[in-house]
């Protein structure tokens, strides 16, 4: 193990999500960045994800059984169980980019940031589009001037290729009062509590349409 370079583990929470979380899986068993820790967190699903993770018994870290309160929850709860200095959380369906993501993204690291993040693409059906994420700074500085257009929220870091500092998580955790953008909300929060914060102009994931959040368009606009 390289004491140098931070460990990092990956989080896929799970519910009824059989047909979907082979494809996350291999992608995150294929990274070549040596020091992750995976963990599966499942709400206690009643589909075929038991049999397929039974495939994968000695490769995934853990798997969590979770009778959980909503997505976040079950989001805090895996920070809780996290190992890794920083966690990412990988939804079932969604995938790294590469087999060399997590390693990319490491190896451009300046300073301690205790948030790192990068770009994604947003897979909806056969298109996949291209979504770089802001420099944070002036992400929350547009927002803090009212300069909000329809589409904001594309700008923001997905928590598919945001690494943060498991401890910081911890202390701040997903305010769960919010049904969708918790998470962008914790950035925000996280921000205005000092978090040292890093772009990196890498794409980390595909993220695939149809999450909790990005059905619920006209509440986030």
């Amino acid at each position: 193990m390289d004491l140098s370079r931070p460990s990092i583990t990956v989080v896929t929470v799970s519910l009824n999500a059989a047909a979907d979380l082979p494809l996350t899986i291999e992608s995150v068993l294929g990274q070549t960045y040596p020091q992750i820790e995976y963990l599966v967190v499942d709400g206690l699903s009643h589909d075929a994800t038991y049999d397929v993770l039974a495939r994968y018994v000695g490769r995934i870290d853990r798997i969590v059984p979770y009778e959980d309160g909503g997505i976040y929850a079950a989001m805090n709860f895996a920070a809780r169980a996290a190992s890794g200095e920083y966690v990412l959380f990988l939804n079932a369906g969604d995938r790294f980019y590469g087999a060399d993501a997590v390693e990319s993204m490491v190896e451009r690291l300046r300073g301690d940031p205790d948030i790192f993040f990068g770009d994604h693409v947003y897979v909806e059906g056969r298109v996949e589009q291209h979504m770089p994420a802001a420099d944070f700074g002036w992400l929350r500085g547009r927002l803090l001037h009212g300069r909000i257009d329809r589409d904001w929220h594309l700008r923001f870091p997905c928590h598919q290729a945001t690494f943060t500092r498991s401890a910081l998580l911890r202390e701040l955790g997903y305010d769960t009062r919010y049904a969708i953008c918790a998470d962008h909300e914790f950035l925000l929060r996280a921000s205005d509590a000092g978090a040292r914060m890093q772009y990196v102009d890498e794409i980390v994931a595909h993220y695939v349409a149809g999450g909790f959040s990005g059905a619920q368009g006209p509440l986030i606009h």
